[in-house]
């Protein structure tokens, strides 16, 4: 994907988001070193009131005319309080969630989600464009269907042994909402 084309995927992507009334803000090469180009924006948890998560949607470049698109969310900026419960949790949490994976950035003690899509290289910018924004939708969908349960364990209202006797990791949005009331 040239660099003409990584742009214009990107300004579409911008330009979608803002139709949503989300602002997001373009930095070409920013990130981490291994990652390309880079959407920054702060993406609403469905159901979560104020809540938002920090999103970075960057284009990496794999070689061999191979890239993937990485939608990268912290959505607890420091968890050192419940950091040893969320380790616990976070197998089970992954196992059961559809559309990428949780874990801890143990440099900034930062819980994160990150779902990456694939991008081949002859794919037009319209194409990458319209197939992020379908994930960005389902990765929006995770965030607000586990955060009633990242809550809980983050306020220490639940722990691993409750939530697994409960099976509150494959329970839905309103079960756990229950079980936290």
């Amino acid at each position: 994907m040239d660099k003409a084309t990584r742009k214009q995927m990107f300004q579409l992507l911008e330009s979608y988001l803002k139709e949503l009334g989300i602002e997001s803000k373009y930095v070409s090469g920013a990130g981490a070193p291994q990652l390309g180009d880079t959407l920054l924006t702060m993406v609403p948890v469905m159901g979560a009131g104020d809540l938002s998560a920090l999103m970075e949607i960057a284009l990496v470049d794999m070689g061999d005319n191979l890239y993937y698109l990485q939608f990268y969310s912290t959505l607890i900026m420091d968890c050192a309080d419940a950091q040893d419960e969320f380790y616990k949790c976070l197998n089970d949490m992954n196992f059961f969630t559809p559309v990428g994976s949780f874990g801890i950035f143990r440099q900034q003690r930062q819980l994160f989600h990150k779902y990456s899509i694939i991008v081949g290289d002859g794919e037009t910018a319209e194409n990458v464009a319209e197939r992020a924004l379908t994930a960005l939708h389902a990765v929006t969908k995770v965030h607000a269907w586990r955060m009633p349960l990242i809550s809980g364990i983050y306020t220490g209202e639940l722990n691993y042994e409750t939530v697994a006797a409960k099976g509150l990791f494959t329970a839905g949005v309103e079960e756990l909402n229950s079980a936290l009331a």
